[in-house]
This record gives C-alpha cells, structure tokens and sequence, in this order.
C-alpha cells in the first residue's frame, strides 16, 4: 500500500472507485458484514489496497474516529496508529491471511492449510480476515476446498477473494461471495497520480498511461520509475519505435536480417515480452488512426512521423499488421517459440510494407 495517510488512502480510493468505497463503508456501518466478498476487476485497479484497508477500518481500535450518520463516510478510515492498523500495514498480523498463486496456480495444499489455520480462532482479530488473491487461479480441487470452507465459515472469520473477471471461478463459490467489481482507472486521475508521484514530463507520462491502459505498475514501469526494473524502458522504447519505421520503410526490401534481429533482440528476456508486445500493438494503433484524428494518437512524440508514414502507407496495411501480430500473441501463448512467432511477424512488416 502507498505511504499516505489514511484519509489521504481512503480518498483515493474513492476518487478511483467510489461506488465501491460507497459499499463498503455501508457495510462496516450495518456491521452486517457477508461471509464473503468478491472483488473482480483488472490489475491495478484498487482490489487488494481496498481489502487491506477494509479489514483495518473493521478492526482499528481507535475511539476518535468520527462517522457520518447519513453518508456513513468516515467508517474506511482506519486511525493508522493503533497496534492492529500498525500490524497490517508492515503484513505482520496473525489474522490476516493471503492465499496467493504460486508458479501462476492456487493449489489445494494451501487451500488445506487455511484450513487448519482456521479451526483455531483469531489471535487477536475482533474480525479475521481471509483475502484470496487471483481466486480465478484456483484449480479444479482448490476451488471445490475453499467453497465447503465458505459454505459453512468459522466464527469471526471473513472472506475476500479477488479475481480479474467471473469467468474462471465456480458459480456456486459466486453466489457464496457479495460481488463488487471495480472499474478501469480513469487515465486522467492515474496521469495525476504519477505527475505527482515522479514529477516526469506530462507527455512521457500520458504516453505512459495510455500505453499502459491504466495499469499503474505498468505506467511507472515505462517511465523507468520501478526500483525494482533492470530495464531502461524509456530508451527500449525509444529504440523500438525508431526500428518499426525503419523497417516499414524498406520498401518491400527482400533482406530478411533486420526483421531476424529485431526478433532475436526482443526475446533475450521473456519477461519483457508482454509490455514490448503492448508497444507494438499502440504503435500499430497510432499509425492507424493518424491519417482519421491525430489528437487520438498516445504516441504523441513521433506524431511526425507517423503522419509521413501514413501519406505513403497503404490504408488497409495498420488493420493487416494488427491481424498478424495478434496471430503471433496467440502463437506465443499456445507454447510456440517467442523468437520464431515474431520472426513471421516482422517479416511480414518489412515484405509487403507498400504492397497493395
């Protein structure tokens, strides 16, 4: 969670998210609190920071806090100080419990040893909470574990499982779970956010933004703000742009080796492969659009170019491209060879770049 304070954390929440904060002071307000919750959205979109915050304002100990008897705001805003808000912020309370994924799957030995945790009651918690994070993860076993668990769940005991979308996760764990889901960020207070958090130049981080489609790690990953990144993301994009024109700009030329390269270059790590596809796609995008809105273009940088590229570009080839690097996003996640998948791709690009 981000270090701000708790209203500050709570404000921003809701300024994301209103209709969910909304819900969830009504409920701390009721103390009529669900067995279980589910909370589906895309990454970055507020889901965890809200079940840690939740599970704060239900078990901060702090008398002072002030609820508004119409509105019920006030009642997401844990004191911060207290031992239990202390315990959660630094992930050190014995009564909150993650079951996340391990090697991308939630398997049913965890789901067992929630199981065992729970027959004894809360340390220390006047309300325990479970979060399962990336529930749609859970496999055939798992889900059926965790669904007898909420079926008949432990006294002081509350759930709240996070998925990106219904689709992977049992119907009957569904209508156990109170849904909420949480909507994409707008890209207007995500561009805020990151202004005032790195304080980057406005165009790199709308760039950053919409490349990213509001995923926020993703943004801060492309303006080289993630401590944690080994990669230069602002001058690999740079690079790979520059490389796009140049190849298109071969003009049918039958030299395959600049298309071999830039496949080989690409696929020294697949751990960059998702946002490097992301890039290709939004570039693809722009020299679409150019010729129809300019003012739609993310990357605004090399309007320019793009311009000069789409004078000379046959109308249907940005449409065509997309298609085929599509085909090369699902090669790849059918298993194929990353190196192989965009070596077709790129070769289409430079082949029949002003072909009709």
């Amino acid at each position: 969670m981000p270090p701000f304070s708790s209203s500050s954390r709570a404000a921003s929440l809701r300024e994301k998210q209103p209709h969910v904060v909304n819900s969830l002071e009504a409920i701390i307000y009721s103390s009529r609190l669900p067995n279980a919750l589910l909370f589906t959205g895309n990454p970055d979109t507020g889901k965890k920071e809200a079940a840690h915050l939740f599970a704060m304002s239900l078990n901060c100990t702090a008398l002072h806090r002030q609820v508004s008897l119409d509105t019920h705001k006030g009642a997401f805003e844990p004191c911060m100080v207290c031992s239990s808000c202390k315990k959660i912020l630094v992930d050190m309370h014995p009564d909150i419990l993650v079951i996340r994924p391990e090697k991308d799957k939630i398997k049913i030995a965890g789901i067992r040893e929630l199981y065992h945790t729970l027959a004894s009651p809360p340390h220390e918690a006047t309300h325990r909470m479970v979060l399962v994070t990336e529930a749609h993860k859970m496999n055939q076993e798992a889900a059926n574990a965790l669904l007898k668990i909420l079926e008949e769940p432990p006294v002081g005991t509350f759930f709240i499982l996070t998925a990106q979308d219904l689709s992977g996760l049992l119907p009957t764990i569904i209508s156990r779970c109170r849904h909420l889901h949480f909507n994409p960020t707008p890209l207007g207070v995500l561009n805020r956010q990151l202004q005032e958090i790195t304080g980057a130049d406005p165009m790199q981080i709308a760039i950053a933004v919409a490349t990213a489609d509001g995923a926020m790690d993703m943004a801060i990953q492309l303006l080289n703000q993630d401590k944690n990144a080994t990669t230069d993301w602002k001058s690999l994009r740079k690079w790979l742009i520059h490389a796009l024109f140049h190849l298109v700009k071969k003009q049918g030329c039958t030299d395959a080796a600049p298309a071999l390269f830039l496949a080989q270059r690409l696929t020294r790590n697949t751990d960059e492969l998702k946002t490097i596809l992301t890039i290709i796609n939004i570039w693809l995008r722009d020299l679409m659009v150019v010729s129809h809105d300019p003012r739609q273009v993310i990357n605004q940088d090399v309007l320019a170019d793009l311009q000069a590229l789409s004078t000379i570009l046959s109308g249907k080839k940005a449409v065509a491209w997309i298609k085929a690097l599509h085909t090369a996003e699902k090669r790849i996640l059918a298993n194929a060879t990353p190196r192989l998948a965009l070596e077709c791709f790129f070769l289409t690009l430079a082949t029949d770049s002003m072909t009709p």
